[in-house]
């Protein structure tokens, strides 16, 4: 936008007094206006993307479901029971609703975190950190090659958030998943220092090459999915409705891998 002159020519009877234009002041405000909207704007759909991403969470939980069909049975029972009169349905409805809202409560603390954008370098990097010092020091050319994938990884959702923003909550989460890959790669180099049996070492080092295996995978799958991104932005007809289910895949993916070296090995890993 092309602003007029800050300053009119015109003086009042002091020479030393300049007069400040009205359209400047009246385009200035407007421009301040504009930009603490897009602010507001742009925070409410992070906040936005990130309750989607926690409310995915909560409904990838079997526990989630079958608590709400106990609280429903349970408050069905108690009005068949005890009758169908306004303090039974009050009674019953609040203990449905605290029962739930207590689960929800207790998995808000557990993923305290998720509200954390992994989009953002400085997150993600301090997160990243978090893990490496579980390493206690320790150097690695597994643990180096893996911090680098996973770098590169972010890079590529910030490229693909940036072209698609409906894309954000399965690049949260595939973030997210990658972060507990990494965090195995992490455990699996530590553990491998103490065991002293030979099967266990042998397991924890398979997990270790599964982990390492699987950011490698992510990384190049995740390389390819935004080269697609930005070829379908400059093709008409896109084919963009395939990219949900192509992180989508990744992700799955992802959470069998971690799925599998916790059913494995739930003593090494605290499972």
């Amino acid at each position: 936008m092309n602003y007029p002159a800050m300053w009119t020519g015109g003086v009042s009877n002091s020479p030393s007094v300049l007069r400040i234009d009205p359209i400047y002041l009246r385009c200035l405000l407007i421009k301040v206006f504009i930009d603490k909207n897009k602010l507001q704007i742009t925070n409410n759909n992070k906040t936005i993307m990130n309750w989607q991403l926690f409310w995915r969470k909560i409904l990838s939980y079997p526990q989630t479901y079958f608590l709400v069909v106990g609280a429903i049975l349970g408050y069905l029972s108690l009005i068949i029971w005890v009758g169908n009169r306004p303090i039974t349905l009050i009674v019953g409805g609040a203990i449905a609703a605290i029962m739930v809202g207590a689960w929800i409560w207790k998995l808000r603390q557990i993923y305290g975190n998720s509200g954390a954008n992994l989009l953002e370098v400085a997150i993600f990097d301090n997160e990243l950190a978090n893990i490496a010092r579980k390493l206690e020091g320790r150097n690695d050319r597994d643990w180096e090659q893996t911090v680098i994938l996973v770098k590169q990884i972010q890079i590529f959702a910030q490229r693909i958030a940036t072209t698609e923003s409906s894309l954000i909550p399965e690049l949260l989460e595939t973030l997210y998943t990658v972060l507990s890959l990494c965090e195995q790669v992490a455990f699996a180099l530590v553990t491998l220092e103490q065991m002293q049996t030979e099967t266990y070492k042998n397991l924890t080092l398979e997990h270790l090459q599964v982990s390492c295996q699987r950011v490698k995978e992510t990384h190049d799958l995740l390389q390819q999915l935004q080269d697609r991104v930005l070829l379908s932005s400059l093709e008409a007809s896109g084919g963009k409705t395939t990219l949900p289910s192509s992180l989508r895949v990744i992700i799955a993916e992802n959470k069998n891998v971690l799925d599998r070296i916790g059913t494995q090995s739930p003593s090494i890993y605290g499972g």
